[in-house]
């Protein structure tokens, strides 16, 4: 439990301070805003999807580490993924956190479930993963 305890601090920390693809991207097609408005995190996110695949994540915005480093997690895990596969990886990541189902086998996300001992901090880790989901939801129901 100590070794888990400290990869979820070490990866907080570094995806905190520096964040995968943290950058406003003014040529998106697809903008997605995620915020909370009793803590005032607040990200937008750039996805390009071509051809059913998710080509690029970008995010830029503010928050505590905690979102911000789900945040950067998210936006390196999609690229590549088909909209479905995105859709299905975010759904399965949000039961972890919410559904207290300890079923994830992935080390780096597994690291986040450490938030379940605090209840009010799971909004920061599932902030962004909701407003992904309802993105491919939405796009799903286009194609």
């Amino acid at each position: 439990m100590e070794n888990l305890n400290q990869l979820y601090q070490n990866l907080i920390k570094e995806h905190g301070k520096n964040p995968i693809n943290f950058e406003k991207r003014e040529d998106a097609k697809n903008v997605i805003k995620a915020y909370n408005p009793i803590c005032g995190d607040q990200f937008n996110f750039y996805v390009e999807v071509k051809e059913d695949k998710v080509e690029q994540v970008h995010f830029s915005g503010f928050g505590c580490m905690i979102s911000k480093a789900a945040s950067s997690v998210l936006v390196q895990r999609m690229v590549g993924m088909s909209v479905a596969e995105a859709k299905g990886f975010a759904l399965a990541f949000l039961a972890f956190i919410k559904e207290d189902e300890n079923n994830m086998e992935d080390d780096e996300l597994k690291v986040f479930g450490e938030v379940k001992k605090f209840p009010s901090r799971k909004e920061c880790v599932t902030l962004s993963w909701e407003a992904m989901v309802d993105f491919l939801e939405n796009y799903e129901a286009k194609i």
